[in-house]
């Protein structure tokens, strides 16, 4: 059991620096009159303090392919403290997006909420999952002109293990991760569920160490992206490219898959890909 457990931590790290590929940049469209962009706390709707600032660290590095003028993070965080008094998502209700513009000094703003991320262990099931919604707005009128929700997970599998209760489990789960989401600042975002490959995890000798390894090679992956500082890296880099292109891309070696129709608006920050 221990050696599967080496090998799939193995596995593991190799699927994490996969996540972590650059991809080439997009191709900018000057029709598009916003051209500088902050990217504001993301609002938290999880029970993880320091998921927010990962996810928006992820979103920012995306956006750079799309070749916005982004305002950097910490800019952004030091200015709404000292002129707003706005440290987190859930305050930015007390402003507006003409304030921001003219405070930040940018076009546009994307406002950002993380509903899920969370890695769930229970040996029969395991699942990863990350749901996020965000939204441009134009600072000069105030109108949204682009948003987009997604919800990818990845479900760990054994071939033997309790397969009846991961069925009931997965039910059960898709239950109460359906729940409706509250509108964004005033906008109504979906974020359906985009399901990633299964992972298949080592098995044991028996139905009994199946369970065992399963649970071992779900809690050492927590604990390895936790201490690698990239948490729930695979889903989260899916969510952010689903999100920002309408596609997720693995690496290099693997075609883009088409999820939806979202994507940034063309323009000197980037241009749509095409439908």
């Amino acid at each position: 059991m221990k050696r599967n457990g080496v090998v799939w931590v193995a596995l593991l790290a190799c699927l994490v620096f996969a996540a972590c590929v650059p991809l080439p940049p997009v191709p900018a469209n000057p029709s598009n009159p916003i051209r500088t962009v902050a990217v504001l706390p993301f609002v938290n709707n999880t029970n993880d303090v320091e998921a927010p600032a990962y996810v928006r660290e992820q979103f920012l590095k995306e956006l750079g392919r799309h070749q916005y003028v982004v305002k950097p993070a910490a800019e952004v965080d030091q200015v709404l403290k000292d002129q707003l008094g706005i440290t987190l998502g859930a305050q930015l209700d007390l402003t507006d997006p003409k304030q921001l513009g003219e405070t930040l000094g940018v076009d546009g703003v994307f406002y950002g909420s993380l509903d899920e991320f969370n890695h769930k262990i229970t040996g029969i099931y395991n699942v990863k999952r990350v749901r996020l919604r965000t939204k441009l707005v134009n600072c000069k009128t105030g109108k949204t002109v682009w948003k987009n929700g997604i919800g990818v997970k990845t479900v760990l599998s054994t071939t033997t293990a309790g397969a009846a209760a991961s069925v009931a489990s997965t039910v059960q789960d898709d239950k109460e991760t359906g729940e409706e989401l509250k509108p964004l600042f005033g906008d109504t975002i979906l974020a359906p569920w985009y399901e990633l490959p299964k992972q298949q995890l080592p098995q044991g000798e028996s139905a009994g160490q199946d369970v065992g390894v399963a649970f071992a090679a779900a809690l050492g992956e927590k604990l390895i992206t936790t201490a690698l500082k990239v948490p729930l890296a695979v889903e989260t880099n899916a969510a952010v490219n689903i999100l920002l292109n309408g596609t997720y891309q693995a690496d290099y070696l693997t075609p883009a898959v088409r999820v939806g129709a979202g994507a940034v608006p063309a323009g000197p920050g980037g241009a749509a890909p095409q439908r």
